[in-house]
């Protein structure tokens, strides 16, 4: 049995989170294979069992273009996605997308939460299934007002998410409501395998309470440390 794992590849959250599901899945069924398609760095997954894993590089969607963390690039990130959701381009994207599923053998999608996984999947003939506590058409109707160009974005968005069986909702999650089959689930997030207090001594610490802020490196110049 063949599932693909589209993952959103704006950032690292989205295949963080995605990789514990894949492990889970592994889990239970020992003969299943997973192709994951993104455009995030392969080596996020290299925990992965590789006999089992098939990393597929593939650029679907924008997200959200920016410098750093407190700044986006509202105009370049609408141009990206009128570029790639062209009429003419997303017909050709999404046979594509078929085409791979059908080649593939592929059982089944999940999706956390490139859009064209699923109109592509329906099209295969196979179910689809989101993962998701935001899609990226409600991250766009906030800008709507300023910039209206988003429209036809954020409708064919909405027609693609349409398209899914199922969304697994997870916790602190925006409006999904364009799912019309929701199942809410706990929160995921990977697991350390090492023991607090072996952490401790690694980083050279006491026990004193630390507070771990994660941020990107071009984000440092912008915080007064003192």
């Amino acid at each position: 049995m063949k599932i693909a794992y589209y993952i959103t590849g704006h950032g690292y959250g989205h295949a963080v989170r995605s990789i514990p599901v894949i492990e889970k899945l592994l889990s239970k069924l020992p003969s299943l294979q997973v192709v994951i398609c993104t455009f995030a760095p392969r080596w996020l997954f290299s925990q992965l069992p590789p006999e089992r894993i098939l990393y597929r590089h593939v650029a679907l969607e924008i997200g959200v273009l920016q410098a750093d963390s407190f700044s986006v690039d509202i105009p370049a990130t609408l141009k990206a996605n009128q570029e790639l959701l062209s009429r003419r381009r997303a017909v050709q994207v999404q046979e594509q997308e078929r085409a791979f599923l059908v080649s593939f053998g592929i059982s089944a999608v999940i999706s956390d939460i490139t859009p064209i996984a699923f109109p592509a999947a329906r099209q295969a003939g196979i179910p689809a299934f989101a993962v998701a506590n935001f899609s990226w058409d409600w991250i766009y109707s906030a800008w709507l007002e300023p910039h209206p160009e988003f429209s036809p974005i954020i409708q064919w968005m909405r027609d693609a998410y349409a398209q899914a069986d199922r969304l697994f909702r997870l916790p602190f999650y925006g409006d999904l409501q364009i799912f019309s089959r929701i199942e809410d689930v706990g929160l995921v997030c990977r697991k350390s395998r090492h023991d607090p207090k072996e952490v401790r001594r690694r980083l050279g610490l006491g026990n004193e309470r630390i507070l771990l802020v994660a941020l990107r490196a071009a984000d440092l110049i912008k915080v007064e440390w003192s």
